[in-house]
């Protein structure tokens, strides 16, 4: 008990000195006018005695508390990294819900696709006929073939299983699903395609070359559920797919 009397004292001190820190910044920003009027001078002292204490603690018992708690800090870290790396190439879909009943009814009308030819895209870059353009052009696809492109929208990337929503619309004789609430645009083009082999000739997803980095795009995948998409895409179909004439196509073409 004596040998752990000092992280007990440190991690009562830490908390009590943070509350302190808050509730002087909430009412600091309540207020308006000079410094000195919105500065709640009594929670300042109090903060500030605090403050003290802890830091005098530390110093009194050499440091102890500090030690074990980053100990805590660092197993956390690395189980968290650990679980996130490992969860990353888990499909992890509940399954899709649709916007509205004309999404679902045009979903299924390009299930009934001879072969459908799927399209990321982001918008904002660029518009879906310049995209469309470049595509048939650096993929050689011809004109009577249709695309489809996909507008994901990322939610909360922490998401173990989510069930993002699915909205089909058609905007100059184009198809265009738009996908929110999203963990990961990786997993989400994944899943989009593995549902789609379910009926007929498995999907064709064509990606175009990106000037990212490998380890910038895996660590924005690992981070942020973006980045590395046609490799998580590839690697997360022959995860979830045994057989191999189930498997969505992935395509990727264009200048370097």
């Amino acid at each position: 008990m004596d040998a752990q009397g000092g992280a007990y004292a440190t991690g009562v001190l830490v908390l009590i000195t943070s509350a302190c820190v808050a509730a002087l910044i909430d009412v600091w920003q309540g207020r308006s006018g000079p410094w000195y009027r919105r500065l709640s001078w009594p929670f300042a002292a109090i903060t500030a005695v605090f403050v003290y204490t802890t830091i005098a603690n530390e110093v009194e018992k050499n440091f102890q508390g500090l030690v074990i708690s980053l100990f805590f800090i660092a197993a956390i870290l690395v189980t968290s990294f650990w679980s996130r790396i490992a969860r990353s190439r888990e499909l992890r879909f509940g399954g899709f819900r649709f916007a509205n009943p004309d999404a679902q009814f045009l979903w299924n009308t390009i299930l009934h696709l001879e072969l459908t030819i799927l399209v990321p895209h982001r918008p904002g870059r660029r518009s879906l006929a310049d995209k469309e353009a470049q595509i048939r052009v650096e993929h050689r696809l011809p004109p009577d073939l249709m695309v489809v492109f996909v507008q994901v929208e990322l939610a909360d990337a922490s998401d173990f299983e989510n069930e993002p929503v699915l909205e089909v619309v058609q905007e100059e004789g184009r198809y265009i699903m738009r996908i929110t609430g999203a963990a990961s645009i990786s997993h989400t083009l994944a899943a989009l395609a593995l549902e789609m082999s379910k009926v007929g000739r498995p999907p064709e997803i064509h990606f175009g070359w990106t000037d990212e980095s490998p380890v910038s795009g895996t660590l924005g995948f690992l981070l942020f559920g973006e980045g590395n998409v046609p490799w998580m895409v590839r690697d997360l179909i022959r995860r979830a797919e045994p057989d191999e004439a189930l498997r969505p196509l992935i395509i990727i073409a264009g200048t370097a």
